[in-house]
């Protein structure tokens, strides 16, 4: 009797991309817990916050990464197609500044930004703030424009666009309502030019420029300058 031909879905769960994805979503609650549950103590908690993000949505996925023998340019950690995200990411810039100058005057966001705001007290700070947000947010685009958004495409193709923008999205819950909206919009076109142009890198850099607009807006509407 021939043997019954295995389930595509079974061949899914047992499948290399199945491992690394349920692996994020087990980073992606450590990373929750760490924020929501006191982990991080102290004047200067947001670098240690940035510090666990990256160990957290970076340093683990790239050690099974090479454990698994996966190559990184193959999960987005590449120079990519410029010709392709350069357009992508200009276009998105010219688009997001504005909006982000507009939004940065709700009631809501204000009351949320800045996370940071002891660089008011301590302006040299700046300079430590804005690196230490550019390691997070490479961390946090090679998690889920890199190491989730490529391993869901080997099965799932374009598709996964679709599903690594929902975890994304949940990640914005405790966020204003304004920015929760923005990042179903924000993932599916970071998701689209990280795809398109074979890698997370422009998006790390948008969401790095875009973060920091709203800090910088955030305390200066602050200040009551």
């Amino acid at each position: 009797m021939a043997a019954r031909p295995t389930n595509d879905v079974t061949r899914w769960l047992l499948s290399r991309e199945s491992l690394l994805t349920l692996l994020g979503l087990a980073l992606l609650i450590m990373e929750r817990h760490n924020r929501d549950f006191g982990l991080l103590q102290g004047q200067h908690w947001i670098f240690e916050w940035h510090v666990s993000t990256v160990v957290a949505l970076f340093v683990i996925p790239a050690i099974v990464l090479i454990l698994m023998r996966g190559a990184p340019g193959d999960f987005g950690l590449r120079w990519g197609i410029a010709r392709i995200w350069g357009p992508y990411l200009a276009l998105y810039f010219v688009v997001v500044a504005p909006v982000l100058l507009m939004a940065s005057r709700i009631p809501s966001v204000q009351s949320y930004y800045p996370q940071y705001g002891q660089v008011r007290v301590e302006p040299r700070l700046w300079a430590p703030l804005i690196l230490s947000y550019g390691c997070y947010f490479f961390a946090w685009e090679f998690f889920f424009r890199g190491f989730l958004l490529f391993a869901l495409a080997r099965r799932f193709g374009a598709y996964a666009i679709v599903f690594q923008t929902v975890p994304f999205c949940l990640m914005h819950l405790d966020k204003p309502q304004v920015e929760v909206w923005a990042a179903v919009v924000a993932g599916l076109a970071l998701g689209l030019m990280a795809y398109r142009g074979k890698s997370f890198l422009p998006c790390a850099f948008l969401h790095w420029l875009c973060a920091m607009e709203v800090e910088l807006l955030a305390t200066f509407w602050r200040s009551g300058l």
